[in-house]
Parts: structure tokens; sequence; C-alpha cells
């Protein structure tokens, strides 16, 4: 058995380098031993949209340690347990919980006799007696249940690596809290409401929406008119927003006929929003747009989901995720190179989170008593931008889509809403993306719970920016086409935490998804990132002083 890691200095010239051994007491295997190689070099990203400053690290160092020191600080109590043994640090693989699909950021209990491997939480809900999930797999034991004490403790940090990191840290926390600028830390006091500006604004007149209910006040700007500042002060409230006439830069067209003659024979698989079962129907893109806009007849209603379903856009559509780039609202936020998007730090090494852009075509859905919508009732993992290139008429008018967005703070009246209404007591039901909250059930919602919407009625050309943590559906009242991309936003990680934390508790229940986020990677990599772009400019400012 394992019984001991310690860390064992060894002479190499230029001094000496802490390594971690392992110390067998026992004759007996199996043996689990330190891994002693360097880890993988990490490969950073060498262009940013724009270029990093110091007023835009220092924020970002900021958020990162509040939230990452108390991770850190658990992973050293973690390293240090008797028996703990050290691993390479891998790039090139994302792993997961074997027990609740969350993503591995470092700390793991590994059963020694058939190798699954564990959470710290999972393997502390088996401590206090829980037994889900964590059956053993080696044939020898016929799926009993693992004892604590079969598991060995992993980790990929030396003692003295999170040592070093934890103070960093702190001393960036004191100094921002010393009066240094930070992103997170917003006092409402200096928040004063903005109005839409009176130009965003056209005559064009929006749908009445059937449920009567009114919506919340809704943030819209021109593309022209809004600044990060503003952007800032309302994303950290939480509350959504619609940017219109972006599309103004794009210099591709994005409508059926473009995709039709670029990518027509490229296989797809669309869904019928209304069945529950969501069953995969294989097409491709020139059959599924060749209905577009013509509304007769129509016995289902087709989506064409997460398009490219597996690939990086960047990959399968370079022209179109150039041109998404040059039109995107907020790009220091929204753009996969943004200087102020937490996810964009990834190594380039790296099996980073595919967080978008992906594209999302759908016909006309309805909302009225019945209807299903085009996407139902969830919580993305992040924050969010999606944006309309395309509505095909409908009887002379402009197409749109309708969206309902509601509070965070509004998530448990929905559920249990949700429980009584729908009778899921067995799951949860935003998490599930079962239900669409058509305009009689939105109507009771809002009688029975005082529950209402940011209700958006989104055009082509209008992006809108859904935060992290706010449940939200849409039903397009024409054809639409629509790409959407993730971000991680500094205001927003805390939001962020808590969808984590959700989606456990559903694979717990029943195997749901993957933790693609990586939440605590994605911030250590953040970090790691920070850290490598002040050396930059230290170097660079100390060349022009030569």
């Amino acid at each position: 058995m394992v019984s001991e890691v310690r860390e064992h200095p060894t002479s190499k010239s230029g001094g000496s380098k802490p390594t971690t051994v392992q110390v067998l007491k026992a004759v007996k295997g199996p043996f689990f031993l330190s891994n002693t190689e360097e880890d993988a070099e990490l490969r950073w990203r060498s262009q940013w949209n724009i270029d990093f400053t110091p007023a835009n690290i220092k924020p970002l160092k900021t958020t990162i340690s509040n939230n990452l020191i108390p991770v850190l600080e658990r992973e050293l109590e973690h390293a240090a347990q008797e028996g703990a043994i050290r691993r390479a640090k891998d790039v090139t693989h994302r792993r997961s919980c074997d027990g609740c699909l969350t993503s591995i950021f470092s700390g793991t209990y590994l059963c020694k006799n058939c190798g699954r491997e564990y959470c710290s939480k999972c393997c502390s809900e088996l401590r206090a007696g829980d037994k889900r999930n964590v059956k053993c797999q080696a044939p020898k034991y016929h799926q009993e249940q693992h004892n604590f004490e079969n598991f060995i403790p992993v980790t990929e940090f030396s003692i003295s690596e999170l040592q070093a990191h934890i103070l960093e840290m702190k001393k960036e926390s004191a100094a921002a809290s010393l009066g240094m600028p930070s992103t997170t830390a917003v006092d409402p006091d200096t928040i004063v409401e903005v109005a839409a500006d009176a130009t965003s604004k056209s005559t064009w007149s929006p749908p009445v929406d059937p449920s009567g209910v009114a919506s919340l006040p809704v943030h819209e700007f021109h593309h022209t008119q809004l600044d990060e500042e503003t952007f800032r002060k309302i994303w950290a409230r939480g509350e959504p927003l619609v940017v219109s006439g972006v599309l103004d830069k794009a210099q591709l067209q994005w409508t059926p006929q473009y995709f039709t003659e670029k990518h027509g024979t490229a296989a797809c698989t669309i869904v019928d929003c209304d069945d529950d079962k969501a069953k995969l129907i294989p097409s491709t893109v020139a059959e599924f747009f060749n209905d577009f806009g013509d509304y007769d007849g129509r016995a289902t209603i087709l989506k064409l989901k997460d398009w490219p379903p597996t690939s990086e856009f960047s990959q399968s559509f370079p022209d179109e995720y150039k041109d998404f780039h040059r039109f995107v609202p907020m790009p220091n936020y929204t753009r996969r190179d943004g200087v102020l998007n937490l996810a964009s730090n990834w190594p380039v090494n790296a099996v980073a989170p595919d967080i978008g852009p992906k594209m999302y075509s759908a016909l006309e859905s309805k909302e009225t008593p019945g209807g299903k919508g085009s996407t139902r009732l969830h919580k993305d993992m992040a924050d969010a931008v999606n944006v309309m290139t395309y509505a095909a008429p409908k009887d002379g008018r402009e197409g749109c889509a309708a969206w309902d967005i509601f509070r965070a703070e509004d998530s448990e009246k929905i559920r249990q809403f949700l429980r009584e209404e729908m009778s899921c007591e067995d799951m949860d039901g935003i998490h599930a993306q079962c239900f669409y909250l058509d305009s009689a059930l939105r109507k009771k919602l809002f009688d029975k719970c005082g529950v209402k919407s940011w209700r958006i009625y989104q055009r082509t050309g209008d992006a809108v920016f859904i935060p992290a943590g706010c449940a939200h559906q849409v039903c397009n009242l024409a054809d639409t086409i629509k790409i959407a991309v993730d971000f991680v936003s500094p205001q927003n990680v805390d939001r962020c935490a808590q969808l984590t934390t959700e989606f456990r508790a559903m694979n717990q229940k029943r195997k749901w998804k993957e933790d693609v986020l990586s939440l605590e990677s994605t911030m250590w990599y953040a970090w790691l990132s920070c850290q490598t772009q002040e050396k930059r400019l230290e170097k660079g400012k100390g060349r022009a002083s030569d």
C-alpha cells in the first residue's frame, strides 16, 4: 500500500529542485508511484483582440484570486494527506469525475482496485455514507460498494507550488481591498438606471404578448451607443441587454441562400421542436433551409441545433468565424480571443471547452397554449450572447423571435411552479430542458408566484446578452438563423460556480451532461495567463528603457 508522500530535494546543476518521491512501507502491491516527469509546457495565445494592459490584467487577477484561493487551499489540504501521490499535469485530456461527471481540476481519489477516479465531493459523500455512483468496477469485487479506505488521494500540484500561488493570490486580493479596481465589486449606489437611447428604437411594432404579462424593463442600445463601462454596470447586476444593428459590420450575408450555396451538401442533424423525445433526424443543410420562408402546410417544427455539432466553428467555417468576430458586440468579453473573457486564456496546446460559436436555425414555432417554442426553458453553463442574422418575413411583416429571460433570483420559484404544474418532483425542471412555458403558463406563473420575464423580441441584427444563472426560453415567431457563443465574464464567475454545483446535483440523480466549462481550470489558466502577460509587459518595458 502507498503510505507517504514527501518532497525530496534532488541535486541538479544550478541548484536543487524539489520533486515528489514515494516512500513505500509495504512489500505487497499494488503500488502507485508519483510521476517524476516534468509537467507539459504550456503554450499561450500570442494574439488577442487588443493588447493586454495593467488596467485589464489587475481586475482579472483580483477576480480570479478571490475565487481560486479557497479552491487552492482545499487542494493544499488534499495534497498534504498521508499517502497522496502526484502525477504530471496533462493538458491533452479533459478529465471528469466517474461519479458526478464534474470536470476535475486536480485533486481526486483513485480506487486502487478498479482505477475509477472520483472528485473530493463524491468521496466526502462516500465517507459520510452516501453510496450513489461509487460501486467498484473491479471484476473480483462484483459491483460491491467502494470503501473509502480503498481510495488513494491524487494531486497534480506540489505543496510548495500551491503555497506560492496562494500567497501571491492573497497579496493580490489584499491590494484590491485597499483601493485597486475590481470588476466584480460594484457599488449599487453608483449605478444609474440606463434607459434605452431614443435613437435605438424605431417605428417597428413588436407582436402583442398573448400572456398579457408585462415585461421587466429591457436595456436596449444601438451598437454605436453602448460603451464598455455602461455594459459592465448592467452586466454586474445580472440583467440582459439587447444590442441592435450589429450586422452593420458583417461582410457575409448569413442567409439561407448563402448557407445553401456554400454548405448545402454538408450532412447535419435536425430535431422536431414539438417532439418531447427530441428524436434526431438526419438531413443536409440544403434540405433544411429549403423550407425557409414557406409557412404553408407544415407538419413539423424543425431545428438545426448546435451546428457544427462537434468540430470547432473556427476550423469548420473559418470565413464565418472571422465575420462573427467582426460584428459580435462587446468583443473584449465575447470574442474567443477577448482580453476580458476568462475562457480565452486556455493554453493553445490544451483541450479547451467548446463554448462556441454555434449556429441555431429553426422554423416558426408557437407560444400560445400548447406551444412548445423553439428552445425550451434552461440555463446555459456560462454567460452567452445570441445574434439573429436572418428572419424570414411572415404575412408581410418583419420576422422575429420572442425571448423570455427570468431573473436568477426567481429560479427557485420557477422550479417550485414546475413541480406543482408539471409533476417533475424527481428532476430539476429548469435543467431538464423539458418544458416550455407557453402564454397560459407564463400568465399562471405570474399570478401564482409574481414572476415575470424580460420579454425580448429579437430582430435581424439584434444581439441578446443572457447572464449566467438566468433561466430562459425562446420561441421563433418566424423562420430564423442565429449564432451564439458562451463566454466567462469576471462579473459572473460566482454564478457560473453555482451552475456547476446545480449541474453536479442533476448528474447524481441521472447521467445528464458533462461539465464542459471546467470553471476551476478556466480560472487557473487565466491566472497563469495573466502572469505571463505581466512578464511580457515588464520585458517590453525593460527593452524600452535600454
